[in-house]
């Protein structure tokens, strides 16, 4: 289900840390319900989650919460991180980070266009400087500021030269 949902590893990773923070709370806390809105809320309040946090927490239906039993949810966590650690991904690489909402947009769009079942993968290059590079299907594309200038290093060159000309 957070695997369906969520389309960024990174947020993945982080959704996944959350979930197991709020379950421990819950389940040793002597809450009856862990996907009650007041277990949620006291979540929130005493470990100064995000509001972002809560959605996520709220946005999981009940069927989920009854696959996760205090007994055995450990275990399905983990089962949840193997899952993680098997999805194909797609190598994302920006020049500086990004809000993880948009994150989730550029993800989505991702697995509308290119495959269902990828995660997105990004990693931080400042020698990007603005646009993105990525690998598919072991070819480069690359969206990149220094790309571009280089690509057109001729056509730069030749104008320069006119323009100098004149």
């Amino acid at each position: 289900m957070v695997l369906a949902t969520t389309s960024v590893r990174s947020v993945l990773v982080y959704r996944l840390g959350v979930l197991h923070e709020f379950l421990t709370a819950v389940f040793f806390s002597g809450a009856a319900d862990a996907a009650g809105e007041a277990s949620i809320a006291s979540f929130v309040a005493r470990h100064n989650a995000s509001p972002d946090d809560a959605t996520f927490l709220r946005s999981l239906p009940a069927s989920f919460w009854h696959a996760l039993p205090r007994d055995s949810f450990e275990h399905e966590l983990s089962r949840m991180d193997e899952d993680l650690k098997a999805q194909p991904l797609f190598p994302l690489t920006l020049a500086q980070p990004l809000p993880a909402r948009l994150l989730e947009t550029i993800g989505a769009w991702v697995r509308q266009e290119i495959g269902r079942d990828l995660l997105v993968d990004v990693a931080i290059d400042p020698s990007v400087v603005a646009g993105c590079r990525f690998v598919w299907r072991d070819h480069l594309h690359d969206f990149s500021f220094p790309h571009l200038i280089a690509s057109q290093s001729t056509a730069l060159a030749a104008m320069a030269a006119q323009s100098a000309a004149s």
